[in-house]
This record gives structure tokens, C-alpha cells and sequence, in this order.
């Protein structure tokens, strides 16, 4: 595997599901840019931070992500009860999903990963837990 194969770029990727990803990655020799408003703090030299608004156009991801990259889109999902506002629910979910996919589509990306656990735990009082409906 050379080095251009050891490279991952998160979208979104200071989350529950972002955050032990990228430290998994990390501990297996990736080196991982993390586009994220939030930083993670993370000091491995591997780990670069790129602070980007999630529900930025992308339009200058062209720039950050380079073609034939490996890509994790962890930056939204549907929370159980946002379908009660289509309207906000579709433009603070898919469309910036969308507009992600717009500013990608030329970049050739090798593999795009979509994560859906937000759809799948959403909120909760107590924690989830994997047999949970």
C-alpha cells in the first residue's frame, strides 16, 4: 500500500462515530484530514484539522480533497423526529449531502462512506444501546 492509499478525509468527523474512526485510523498508520468546525485536538502528527462549516456549500473542497481520495461523510444525519419539518429536515441533512456530492463528483473519489448512525440511535434519555428499537 503506498502512501496516497494511506490517506483519509472525514467530512464531519469530530462526532461519536468521527471521533473513534479517526483515532482507529490513526492507530493503523492512516493519515487522516478531518474537515469539521469542531477540532478534535488530536497531536498526532498524521491527524491534520480543516475548520469548515458542515453545511458549507463545499465548493472549496475541491481544493482540500484531492482525486481518487477515501472519503467518510459523517457530517449529518436524520434525528428521529426532524421529519416533522421536511423543510428543515432536508436542508440541514441531504442538501449539504448534496452540495457535498456536487463538489466531489469531478475528484473521482475512490470510495464515499455514508454514515446513517444518527437516523439509526437518535436522542435519547438514557443510552442506546444496539438491540434498541
Amino acid at each position: 500500500m503506498n502512501k496516497k492509499e494511506k490517506i483519509i478525509f472525514t467530512v464531519g468527523g469530530s462526532g461519536f462515530i468521527g471521533r473513534h474512526l479517526i483515532t482507529n485510523l490513526l492507530e493503523n498508520d492512516y493519515f487522516v484530514t478531518n474537515i469539521d468546525p469542531i477540532s478534535l485536538n488530536n497531536n498526532n502528527p498524521k491527524y491534520k484539522h480543516i475548520s469548515l462549516p458542515v453545511n458549507d456549500n463545499f465548493k472549496s473542497v475541491k481544493n482540500i480533497i484531492p482525486s481518487g481520495s477515501v472519503i467518510y461523510y459523517l457530517a449529518s444525519s436524520s434525528v428521529p423526529g426532524r421529519e416533522k419539518s421536511f423543510f428543515n429536515d432536508y436542508n440541514d441533512t441531504v442538501k449539504p449531502f448534496i452540495d457535498f456530492l456536487e463538489a466531489v463528483k469531478l475528484l473521482t473519489p475512490r470510495i464515499i462512506y455514508l454514515s446513517s448512525a444518527g437516523a439509526i440511535y437518535g436522542e435519547n434519555n438514557k443510552p442506546a444501546l444496539e438491540s434498541d428499537i
